[in-house]
């Protein structure tokens, strides 16, 4: 077997688990390129391209026809693992962020083509993306015999190394892996976080430490920069626990603690009249908030509208491990990066403003 029909073989595995939204966006980028084309009109420029008019709106279909029938498409996904959306994200710091980049930058360069790929963490490919980004992206490879069926499955695992120039961060960004390749998915991601720090020492000289993110607690609860914090996970001074979300509010209003607080705003003119009850009220709100330990938050970031929100859900020292895991929730019509970077960017400024 050649190594385009092998990669094929992992590609068409993988490409079954995409997501409507992402069927169609790889489809609009091999139309794009030339990979595809909707009519029998064939273009000069692009003689191998796959008619795949007859699919419609079957998205899969149409990105499976061209994986199967045109080996350009290969380098087509391969570009477009760099850019998409993923899952989960972690975020360090390093000393050596500059020297670690000039390093990353001696791998292997980007071109649109298949590249090898791998059972572990090894020979990343490098791409200088623009002014404000570069990645390293580690290809990854699961195989597995389904419990139901005997049969083979197998996937292709991208993982990111995004460096955050400006801010001198570096995310891992990663997505989730079906049951059928691991045993669990928490030591899974702390074995696949652990193996990239490894790595970066290793290979870059560079120390990953994970980025402090506990000031987002206070930043949710202030609503700094348009923020909304619609969930949080509280454990209180007094033992106990709570676990609170806003669902469908349109006001975001988290249960008691935010509904106290907006109690306070909506009848301020007669709390004013009785001072050592507003006092007692407030000390009551600000106690809760700040005795209180969150082991996870959840922020929203509105963006105008609710169909360009962007929510996340930030798990503080996961698993003991001392890093904030990112989960990043599926938007049904944002596709891409963008959304990632600029979570990553509002953090860079608020980390910024209050350091």
């Amino acid at each position: 077997m050649t190594n385009e029909e092998i990669y094929a073989r992992y590609s068409i595995s993988t490409i079954e688990s995409y997501t409507s939204k992402e069927l169609k966006k790889i489809r609009a980028l091999f139309l794009e390129c030339g990979v595809a084309q909707n009519d029998d009109q064939l273009m000069l420029e692009h003689e191998h391209a796959v008619n795949i008019a007859t699919y419609g709106t079957d998205f899969r279909a149409a990105v499976l026809a061209c994986v199967n029938g045109n080996s350009e498409s290969f380098g087509i996904l391969e570009e477009w693992e760099y850019v998409r959306d993923y899952r989960y994200s972690v975020i360090f710091t390093t000393e050596n962020f500059n020297s670690g980049l000039d390093a990353a930058a001696q791998f292997t360069s980007f071109e649109r083509k298949c590249f090898p790929f791998y059972s572990g963490i090894e020979s990343p490919v490098f791409w200088n993306y623009n002014e404000d980004i570069a990645f390293l992206k580690f290809n990854r490879v699961f195989d597995a015999i389904a419990p139901n069926t005997d049969e083979e499955v197998r996937i292709r695992y991208p993982i990111i190394a995004t460096f955050h120039k400006n801010a001198k961060l570096i995310e891992i960004r990663f997505d989730t892996l079906r049951t059928v390749f691991i045993e669990g998915p928490d030591d899974f991601y702390i074995e696949l976080i652990a193996s990239i720090q490894h790595f970066f020492n290793r290979e870059l000289n560079c120390e990953l430490t994970p980025l402090d993110l506990d000031f987002l607690i206070t930043t949710g609860q202030s609503g700094y920069g348009g923020v909304r914090l619609v969930a949080q996970s509280m454990r209180m001074a007094n033992g106990t626990c709570a676990e609170l979300d806003s669902g469908k509010n349109e006001q975001y209003l988290l249960p008691f603690v935010g509904e106290l607080s907006d109690f306070l705003v909506r009848f301020e003119d007669s709390f004013n009249r009785v001072p050592d009850l507003k006092h007692a009220f407030e000390d009551f709100i600000d106690e809760k908030n700040t005795m209180s330990y969150y082991p996870w938050i959840t922020l929203l970031w509105e963006n105008g509208c609710k169909t360009k929100a962007s929510k996340v859900k930030f798990t503080f020292n996961y698993c003991q491990k001392g890093y904030c895991l990112m989960q990043h929730y599926f938007s049904s019509t944002l596709v891409g990066m963008e959304r990632m970077n600029n979570v990553v960017g509002f953090i860079d400024a608020v980390r910024r403003n209050t350091t």
